[in-house]
């Protein structure tokens, strides 16, 4: 059974395990909440040596939407949700590691948020919603050792928890909050100051 991360729940989720497949220039994966980063840290190594980025995606603030109609319950409709895509660039390897060991809790078990790490060539490496991990590359086969050595299997049909929902078996994902009290939204208010620039708006999937 696949280990979630802290927030997210899968109600029908028994039968999701980890494994990997290659479609079309990229890596879609199940992994394990402990062997995300894991998979990150595979990434950096085999870019030791370039600059990379790292971008976060959150969902936009309210008062950046579209309000179409308030409800007596404070409740609120939305026309279209959007995310907000946010950049650091111009890092090293090295530099990611420290930061994943000062935020990584908070990045890999938040469940509203996706981020990963890229190289100049267009790869890049991202944590997704419930446990789902992608990666593009025009040469994606140089990259499967990564969740081959974690024992993380290729697989003809993979299957993610977005395979499992309906309406009788919904997924819930919730914003995650450290020991101290913050959030994905604080450690982009803090690498804002490093230099994390936010770089568009885009619609929700």
């Amino acid at each position: 059974m696949l280990k979630m991360i802290k927030g997210a729940q899968v109600t029908n989720g028994d039968s999701l395990t980890q494994g990997y497949n290659i479609v079309e220039g990229m890596i879609s994966a199940n992994v394990d909440a402990d062997n995300i980063r894991n998979v990150f840290e595979g990434f950096l190594e085999i870019n030791r040596n370039e600059s990379l980025f790292l971008f976060i995606e959150v969902p936009s603030r309210l008062d950046d939407e579209t309000v179409t109609e308030t409800f007596e319950d404070g409740g609120v409709a939305i026309e279209t949700t959007h995310n907000d895509v946010y950049y650091l660039d111009g890092i090293s390897a090295a530099a990611l590691r420290e930061l994943f060991e000062m935020f990584y809790e908070i990045l890999v078990n938040d469940g509203l948020s996706a981020f990963g790490v890229g190289n100049p060539y267009g790869e890049e490496v991202g944590k997704y919603k419930y446990n789902v991990m992608k990666l593009y590359s025009k040469e994606p086969e140089k990259y499967a050792c990564i969740f081959e050595s974690l024992g993380i299997n290729k697989t003809d049909e993979l299957i993610t928890a977005w395979n499992t929902f309906s309406e009788k078996t919904p997924g819930i994902s919730e914003k995650y909050s450290d020991s101290e009290g913050r959030d994905i939204y604080d450690i982009i208010e803090i690498l804002s100051e490093e230099g994390l620039y936010k770089a568009e708006m885009r619609e929700s999937e």
